[in-house]
Order: structure tokens, then C-alpha cells, then sequence
């Protein structure tokens, strides 16, 4: 090796080495620990691959649109999206107890993941061979506008078992156990694929694997729960039996007016579709304990229906127990807004109503414009006495 080509080595290894140490050194004073600083600057100079492949690791606000200039230049694959200032702050207040665990087919309202701190393992969406990242790489309003265009072209897949490996890791080094709560089990292959990850955990966190027998809202108000009792500072057991009763105090209504979609997505028998045009009805689903979809009712196809919706789902809650309402949407604000103005006309009992679009990985098999609502009977969790 020439003298010249050994001091351009040498001279770039030194430039590293020094943009390394001076970037740990204010990751370090802005509060991370070492390792996690470490690991992290890693990653970040590191860009790797071949003349028609590259690596590419990039921190950024909006990994989205970064996806999107990716496609605009060749084929993407094995995309991964971590939430850096979820990390920091789990860093901060590592050991902690119990972390709460969960996937995207849970929906929030704002800020609520931050303010309870859940962690979140994303479906898969698929359209026309290009894949996306539910709720991140893509978003409710781009993925239905590319669902009508390829509506059988698109199609939904659980979470790769490396994915709830990685993320199963991260935890046991920041909490001293976990309790993930998942879509139902009857209903997607997430919850298998989180039990087998869970089973190479190498350390001996324990790790509670719970069907929320729910999906959208209602499975994000029952994992909201258990994330503000962890938050509280209750153990993994409590939690666990606090969880268990959570689940049997939250209800799901959906209204769907179109079965097209379901009955593409073989949820829905084509025969039943002909039957419920032919009489001009609208079903009403709800979720059985094992959390299959399951025929409730069904009323009119008219511009009555959402008013009959209501008060079926009114009929159901209890006149001595106050409740939590939050609606859910698939690419549907304006019904969203009907059901909320009858809601607050005829629920009594109801302390606060919420609205929340429904996951894009949910809204392949429902279609756009179906309407739901979640229930939850309200329930104080004390602060701990530990």
C-alpha cells in the first residue's frame, strides 16, 4: 500500500474516530446511557451494500416520506422504523417494572402512547408488491386512496418474528418484565408469532402474552389501561388479572355498510352479502369472547341506520356504570361526526367520547366507510401501595 492511500485511510478513520467520541460525549450529557448511545452511533455511520443493493440507516421525523423517496429509486425491502424519543424515555426511566407491549392494529387517541408510554410492533400492508408499514410508511388517507385502486392487490400480513425479537430485547434491557396484548389470536397470526419470540428471550424477563379478544379502539383502550396501571407501579401479575377484567368490561359495535371488501378479504361469505342487499339491511357486528366478528343484529338500510345504531348500543350499557366511548372510522370523519352528535343526544352514562381512525391494516378487511364504537366501562386504578 502506497504512503499516500495509507495516510486518506488513516485520515478518514481519524475523522471518525473523532465525530464518534464527540457525538457520544453529547449523547451522554443529554441523558442516554452508554450503551444505548453506543449502539446507536453504530448504526448511524454505518452504510453498507453492494453496487445493486444498499443499507440505508437514517434518523429522521418523517420516515414516511423517506420511504417514499426510496421507492422513487428502486425496489424497498425490510423496512424498520424505530421511535427514537420512545427509546430515550424508556432510557431514562429504564428498570421501571413492567413494559407494555402491543401491535398497530390498536388504535390511540393523541398522545397517548406518550403519555403512558406503550410500545408498538407494526402490521404489514402490502398494495400491488410494494409493502408498507402500518401507520408509519404509510398513512388511513394514502392507503385508501391506493386501496380503491388495488383492492385485490392489497392484503395485510402479522409482524415477522425477527421484528417482536428485536423489539422483546430492547425491553428486557430497560424493564424488569412485560405484558403484550395483542389483536385476537383467532383473528391474525401476530399473537403466535409474539408468543414464539418471546420464547428466545435468552434473559429471564418474564413476558405475559394476553388476546385482547379486540381490535382498533377497543383494543387500544384496554392496552391504555394496563399501561397506566404499570404506569402506577403495579406488578406484572396484577396488571395481568387487572387486564383480564378490563377486557370483559369493554365492548365492540361496527356497522358496515359495503361487504364487498370483507367478502374479498374472506371474512364474510359471498352468500350472506346477496342476502343482506337483497333485503336491504345493514349488519350490525359485534365480537365474541374469543374475539371473532360475530352478527349482532341488523337494521334498515337507510338514513335511519346510524340512529338505530346507537340505540342498539345503547340498550347494552349498564344504568349503574359510567363508560368511555371512543368511534372509529375507516376513511369515514363525516360519519364519525354523525355518530358523535347522536351519541352525546342519547348516551347518559357516558363521562368522555373520542374519535379515532382505524388502522389501515384493519380497513383492508372492513373497506372504506365502515363506522364502529368501543365501549369501556370506567374503572379507578389507584396508585400502588409498593
Amino acid at each position: 500500500m502506497s504512503e499516500e492511500v495509507f495516510r486518506s485511510v488513516w485520515g478518514f478513520f481519524s475523522v471518525y474516530v473523532v465525530l464518534f467520541c464527540l457525538m457520544l460525549l453529547l449523547l451522554l450529557a443529554l441523558g442516554m446511557d452508554i450503551r444505548t448511545a453506543f449502539g446507536s452511533l453504530v448504526v448511524c455511520l454505518a452504510n453498507t451494500g453492494t453496487s445493486t443493493k444498499t443499507k440505508i440507516h437514517i434518523h429522521t421525523n418523517d420516515p414516511g416520506h423517506l420511504f417514499d423517496v426510496c421507492r422513487q429509486h428502486g425496489i424497498l425491502k425490510g423496512e424498520k422504523a424505530d421511535d427514537m424519543i420512545q427509546q430515550q424515555h424508556s432510557t431514562l426511566k429504564r428498570n421501571r417494572g413492567v413494559a407494555i407491549l402491543t401491535d398497530s392494529a390498536a388504535d390511540f387517541t393523541d398522545d397517548t402512547t406518550n403519555d403512558v408510554n406503550i410500545h408498538i410492533v407494526p402490521l404489514l400492508i402490502t398494495i400491488d408488491s410494494k409493502s408498507y408499514i402500518d401507520k408509519i410508511s404509510i398513512t388511513p388517507n394514502e392507503f385508501y386512496r391506493a386501496y380503491e385502486q388495488s383492492p385485490d392487490r392489497t392484503k395485510t400480513s402479522q409482524p415477522s418474528l425477527g421484528d417482536f425479537k428485536r423489539q422483546y430485547e430492547y425491553l428486557t434491557s430497560h424493564y424488569e418484565s412485560i405484558i403484550a396484548l395483542h389483536i385476537p389470536q383467532c383473528s391474525s397470526g401476530t399473537m403466535d408469532t409474539s408468543l414464539n419470540a418471546a420464547k428466545m428471550l435468552t434473559k429471564n424477563n418474564e413476558v405475559t402474552v394476553i388476546d385482547t379478544r379486540h381490535v382498533s379502539a377497543a383494543q387500544g383502550m384496554i392496552v391504555e389501561y394496563a399501561a397506566k396501571a404499570a404506569q402506577l407501579g403495579y406488578d406484572r401479575d396484577t396488571i395481568t388479572t387487572m387486564t383480564l377484567n378490563i377486557i370483559k368490561q369493554t365492548k365492540q359495535y361496527a356497522i358496515i355498510s359495503d361487504l364487498s371488501y370483507a367478502v374479498k378479504g374472506g371474512r364474510v361469505a359471498k352468500y350472506k352479502q346477496r342476502i343482506l342487499n337483497l333485503i336491504k339491511a345493514t349488519p350490525i357486528l359485534g365480537f365474541s369472547e374469543q374475539g371473532k366478528p360475530i352478527l349482532l343484529t341488523i337494521v334498515r338500510n337507510n338514513s335511519k341506520k346510524l340512529i338505530k345504531f346507537i340505540k342498539y348500543i345503547n340498550k347494552n350499557l349498564e344504568n349503574n356504570s359510567q363508560y368511555r366511548i371512543v368511534i372509529e372510522h375507516c376513511n369515514n370523519i363525516e360519519g364519525a361526526n354523525t355518530l358523535l352528535h347522536l351519541a352525546r343526544e342519547t348516551f347518559t352514562n357516558v363521562e368522555k367520547i373520542d374519535i379515532v381512525e382505524v388502522s389501515p391494516a384493519l380497513g383492508v378487511h372492513t373497506g372504506p366507510g365502515a363506522l364502529g364504537i368501543a365501549t369501556q366501562v370506567i374503572t379507578e386504578i389507584k396508585p400502588s401501595n409498593d
